[in-house]
């Protein structure tokens, strides 16, 4: 029941963000906007919905990297590849992502990227 909840929500954000674009681009001030780009520009990602899709999306990435990481054996087992998902998601990935969404990090990593003046 949840699911479908959740599902029916998620359509009619669709069709609002639909028409929304719609009423956007046919108005006169809008001809620099075509149809597709105002669309897209209302559907923000999903991993920024709440807290709990940033961490199902979190373990979705650690799934991916795990599959190329491990060995076969290890990532047949449930109990081994949940432990190591958990703790690549959650230790590594989201403590990575806060760290780099800092200002004072983004400051020192363009700093040190870009070539002195």
């Amino acid at each position: 029941m949840e699911s479908y909840s959740r599902y029916s929500q998620f359509q009619m954000k669709l069709t609002l963000d639909f028409r929304l674009a719609r009423v956007k681009t046919d108005g006169e001030f809008t001809s620099f906007s075509d149809f597709e780009t105002t669309f897209h520009n209302l559907q923000p990602h999903p991993a920024l919905a709440s807290p709990e899709t940033e961490a199902d999306y979190l373990r979705l990435i650690a799934d991916g990297c795990l599959a190329i990481l491990l060995p076969t054996e290890d990532l047949n087992s449930d109990c081994e590849r949940t432990l190591v998902r958990e703790i690549l998601a959650s230790l590594i990935l989201r403590k990575g992502l806060d760290l780099m969404s800092e200002p004072y990090m983004m400051y020192e990593t363009i700093r040190n990227v870009s070539p002195p003046p």
